[in-house]
Order: structure tokens, then C-alpha cells, then sequence
């Protein structure tokens, strides 16, 4: 099986209209510190966004490798979510200290 990594790092811009658009529950994640990606399987030449069999595997192939699955959370629900949370939030932006990806 061959997975698409959709996204991966998110400005504060791309975050918030995430956010505004309810495609995020929060203002600030692991996707703006680069320790975030949304994988779904590549099917027939195309994305494939249904919440199916490979979208498990390829979560617990996440989870194998120690990353955080979202297809274990209930609110939000997000099978295609795996995050690395190896420090928190807070740490990350103070590590970070304004090194976010900045708007075009």
C-alpha cells in the first residue's frame, strides 16, 4: 500500500483558516512545529479521504514507529492525523522562539 502524506507543516495563517474552517479543533498544533502529517492512502492514482482498512493500517503502522494516531481519538475523530509528541506545545514554541513557517 502506498500512502500521501496531504499535509505536513502549516503556518499560523494556514493554521487559523484551518481552524476558522473546522478542518482543526485548535489554534496552535503539532502540524505548525513540522511534527504533525495527514497520510491517507494513494489509491488508483488518486487520494483516498474514505476512512477504510488501509487508513487503519497505516495508523498503527504510525503508532509502530511511536507517533500518535488521531483514528484513536473520539473528539475529533481524525484517522488520517499522526503526530510526534515527543515535548508539548508549550515547548515546542519556546524551542521554536518565532522560527514558525512565516506567510508568503
Amino acid at each position: 500500500m502506498t500512502g500521501h502524506i496531504n499535509v505536513a507543516i502549516r503556518s499560523s495563517a494556514d493554521q487559523a483558516t484551518a481552524h476558522a474552517e473546522g478542518k482543526s479543533n485548535v489554534d496552535e498544533g503539532y502540524h505548525q512545529y513540522g511534527r504533525a502529517i495527514d497520510v491517507y492512502p494513494w489509491k488508483n492514482g488518486k487520494v483516498d479521504y474514505s476512512d477504510g482498512d488501509e487508513q487503519e493500517v497505516l495508523g498503527h503502522s504510525g503508532e509502530g514507529l511511536g507517533l500518535t494516531w488521531g483514528g484513536r481519538w473520539t473528539d475529533p475523530y481524525d484517522p488520517g492525523h499522526l503526530e510526534m509528541r515527543s515535548q508539548t506545545i508549550s515547548e515546542l514554541r519556546k524551542d521554536a522562539q518565532g522560527k514558525l513557517p512565516q506567510d508568503p
